[in-house]
């Protein structure tokens, strides 16, 4: 009876000792698992909001595993931007070195050379009415010719405000001569141009380019030409002058009152 009464205490005890290493094991078990939480929780709290160590400068590993790829984008996008701001610095070096301002179309010349060269050869008076023309007058033809029976020619010529370009051409030649010269300048249908006198100027106007009905002197102007003769006893002191161009009829007057007031210069002077 006593041998039975030990062997069911022993039995209790290692019954009760059994549970307690279960309750143990599970306790542990619980206790990692609560370990584990906190430590995953510690790490998500390290990545929203630094400890103190953090704050003094020693971030945790956690957040600095979280930051490096966001500051290895933040650092490449720097990167492109320092990138382009070079690029656009070196073209604006390129753009400033290399660029040159568009030059004028028009080229002004000068007529001092074709003048002096006319006058030794010449008797009659040779005029440069550049002087007697309004502002924004561009002289962009001056040259000396000859005619067919090589008599010489002072070829002058203008580019106008408006745009428009009108010539000057002055010479001695006389009879076929003369005519040859017109027609190596003038409009192919010069011939046809009506006349009318204009002071001291045959004008010779075109009516076909005029409204029906249309005044000779209210017609554009192809050509003005003028007859003048110095005051030499020379036989080649006579010469003809006609200016022309496809300039508007006032225009063509400019240059015609210029050459009026460079002939009563060059009569005066003598």
């Amino acid at each position: 009876m006593t041998i039975a009464l030990h062997q069911r205490a022993l039995a209790a005890v290692l019954w009760w000792a059994r549970g307690m290493e279960r309750d143990g094991e599970a306790r542990g078990q619980a206790q990692d698992h609560a370990a584990d939480q906190g430590r995953a929780a510690a790490a998500q709290d390290a990545v929203i909001e630094p400890s103190e160590e953090a704050a003094a400068g020693e971030r945790p590993a956690a957040y600095t595993a979280y930051r490096r790829p966001h500051r290895r984008r933040y650092q490449s996008a720097l990167d492109m931007v320092f990138s382009l701001g070079a690029v656009a610095v070196a073209v604006a070096v390129i753009l400033a070195v290399t660029w040159r301002p568009k030059p004028d179309p028009i080229r002004v010349v000068d007529a001092s050379p074709a003048i002096t060269d006319v006058r030794l050869l010449v008797s009659w008076p040779v005029v440069n009415p550049s002087s007697g023309l309004p502002d924004r007058w561009r002289m962009t033809v001056a040259r000396r010719d000859f005619t067919v029976a090589s008599a010489p020619v002072l070829a002058l010529g203008w580019v106008t405000p408006s745009g428009h370009w009108v010539g000057l051409q002055q010479t001695g030649a006389q009879g076929r001569d003369a005519d040859r010269w017109r027609g190596s300048f003038l409009p192919d249908d010069w011939r046809s141009g009506v006349a009318y006198r204009g002071g001291q100027w045959r004008k010779f106007a075109n009516l076909r380019a005029c409204p029906s009905p249309c005044a000779v002197s209210k017609a554009p102007l192809m050509y003005a030409q003028r007859v003048a003769t110095a005051a030499t006893d020379s036989a080649d002191a006579r010469a003809t002058y006609i200016v022309y161009g496809e300039a508007p009829s006032d225009e063509i007057d400019a240059v015609v009152k210029a050459v009026d007031g460079a002939l009563a210069a060059t009569s005066g002077s003598s």
